[in-house]
């Protein structure tokens, strides 16, 4: 027996030093004495921790199906122990068993399953805490809830993924207050995920404070141990989304280069090939950055890297849970191809992805995804309408706002309510170049109403660029029903919000607040409003004016700073 519970030491001891090959070959040794043991009292409770440890580590080094029947075997033992043989006291052990199991299978795509997994490891803390007065569960209650949230939040259900979050951080802040002290990692990876959710909810700027205290503590861990620089590379690339959200373009790049060098490392050079997928997820972060601020062909090269490491990981490596990520990869080079102005490639990768994503939520009942579905039928749609295709383009956004509508209004999925506003921009925008305007005014009005709620209301001000992307659109299409005073008084607005987020540093809108003044420069023209149109000239040398020196301006700039000089150049010798 004393040999076991040492190797059983020695495999903890080694895990948390990142030496997993050789925690499992201890996990393993013990495994086989216990089985080798007669039965007798303290086998069957010897061989479930032992049992239950080696998933964990399994689970580490991306081995799902072994992990997962480590722990079947190890939660059947528990159970045979505490409801069979009145073992109440390794309850907790049990709960302990089961959040590595959610683990597993929520690694595995099985939400459903991994939250059955939580709740009844929660039950079981809560109730071996009143039976036991054991305060020190107080810890192991507080990771199932932040293993539940994070699941939650998979499933779209974000309020209750918070609340699990603001319960598991209060109990660890009591700790701390107690001065019982909380675990530093477990503590850390609750105000990311809460730092996460709040991001997902539309809170960015809140969700920062959140992802800073998480990287000041993993900070102070790696210098402890390396063990921890997975986890670092995490909350960066979290904190560099909401940056993102924030227009905060720059900071944002410096998070997500940061990740990725500590993910090579940890890939390349310590050969953690687990980890793979993440140093993927995070070239495809830093490709939507870029492309952004207008960097296609940096951008294109980021997802290029990560669906080249998606493709191998799904099709040779066999992780078929890794599809969803591909198909997110296909889309996002696919956005980068339509900004390029090369509509044919990227309609043949939003088809790829369309084609998983309908597999997935259709054909496996993983019906968290379908918004995503719903996001890729919109970028499908512009591909088509840019090829002139309207009435395909129309039939794909007409199925993604169904789908939003169904999910804001019907589920109650208000952090969609932007992306239902997206959808029915491009369709209006569908619609203008089809000249059926009046169908298209209707749905710029309804986005419209639904972004000044958005950011008049709510205070959301990370969608003030949607909004005078909106107008504009609004613009132009009463512009092309001859309305002039009206299209001006929208182009008016939309430049206005644009030159407020440029004086805000948010320098990401150069490029449509150029074609903006373009647009508006035109109708001026033909207005003849002639003091007006020079002025728009001087406004726009003024957005290229913090370009200027810059040793590789982002591509949309130059190219819509091309396309103003071109409006120029029309001007006859009178003009």
């Amino acid at each position: 027996m004393e040999q076991i519970e040492r190797l059983i030491e020695e495999g903890i001891n080694l895990a948390d030093l990142g030496r997993l090959e050789e925690a499992i070959g201890c996990y393993e040794e013990a495994v086989n004495l216990c089985r080798q043991w007669a039965e007798g009292e303290g086998r069957e409770e010897f061989l479930a921790r032992a049992l239950s440890n080696k998933g964990a580590a399994l689970r580490r080094l991306g081995r799902l199906e072994e992990s997962l029947n480590c722990l079947n075997e190890a939660v059947a033992l528990y159970q045979q122990l505490t409801k069979v043989k009145g073992r109440k006291d390794l309850s907790d052990k049990l709960a302990g068993a089961l959040v590595n199991k959610g683990n597993v299978l929520d690694d595995l795509g099985r939400p459903h399953e991994a939250l059955q997994c939580y709740e009844e490891a929660i039950t079981l803390f809560k109730q071996s805490m009143e039976r036991q007065g054991r305060a020190e569960l107080n810890e192991g209650l507080a990771l199932a809830l932040m293993n539940k949230g994070v699941t939650l939040r998979g499933l779209g259900r974000l309020e209750e993924s918070l609340n699990c979050f603001d319960e598991a951080i209060a109990i660890y802040r009591q700790l701390w207050e107690q001065g019982q002290g909380a675990p530093a990692y477990e503590f850390a990876m609750t105000l990311m995920n809460k730092g996460e959710t709040l991001r997902r909810l539309g809170h960015p700027e809140e969700a920062l404070s959140y992802f800073d205290e998480a990287v000041g503590i993993f900070r102070r861990l790696v210098e402890k141990h390396r063990g921890f620089a997975e986890w670092l590379a995490w909350t960066l690339r979290d904190e560099g989304k909401a940056l993102d959200d924030l227009g905060r373009l720059e900071e944002a790049l410096a998070c997500y280069d940061e990740a990725i060098a500590l993910y090579r490392q940890l890939v390349e050079v310590e050969g953690q090939k687990a980890l793979e997928k993440e140093l993927a997820a995070t070239m495809m972060n830093k490709g939507v950055t870029l492309r952004r601020g207008g960097h296609w062909e940096d951008a294109l090269h980021c997802f290029e890297e990560a669906i080249g490491i998606y493709r191998r990981l799904v099709e040779v490596g066999g992780q078929r849970e890794l599809v969803s990520e591909l198909a997110s990869a296909l889309v996002n080079i696919g956005n980068a191809l339509a900004d390029a102005d090369r509509p044919e490639e990227a309609l043949t990768c939003y088809d790829e992805a369309i084609r998983v994503y309908r597999q997935l939520v259709e054909g496996e009942g993983r019906g968290e995804l379908v918004s995503d579905l719903a996001g890729i039928l919109v970028n499908k749609g512009n591909a088509l309408a840019d090829l002139g295709r309207f009435e395909e383009a129309l039939c794909c956004f007409d199925e993604a706002v169904a789908i939003y509508r169904r999910l804001v209004g019907t589920e109650g999925r208000k952090e969609l309510a932007s992306w239902l506003a997206a959808a029915l921009v491009n369709k209006g925008g569908a619609l203008q170049k089809a000249e059926r305007f009046e169908e298209a005014l209707r749905c710029f009005d309804e986005a419209i109403a639904i972004y000044r709620q958005l950011v008049e209301r709510q205070g959301q001000k990370e969608w003030t660029d949607k909004l005078a992307a909106g107008l504009m659109n609004k613009g132009a299409t009463l512009d092309d029903l001859g309305r002039f005073e009206e299209a001006l008084q929208c182009y008016d607005e939309g430049i206005r919000l644009w030159e407020e987020m440029m004086e805000a540093g948010s320098t990401h809108v150069a490029a449509w607040l150029l074609q903006g003044l373009g647009v508006r420069f035109e109708l001026k023209r033909r207005m003849r409003d002639w003091q007006g149109a020079a002025e728009d000239i001087y406004r726009a040398l003024a957005v290229v004016q913090p370009f200027l020196g810059a040793e590789s301006p982002p591509e949309s700039v130059v190219m819509a700073l091309i396309a103003f000089l071109f409006r120029l150049r029309l001007l006859t010798p009178e003009e």
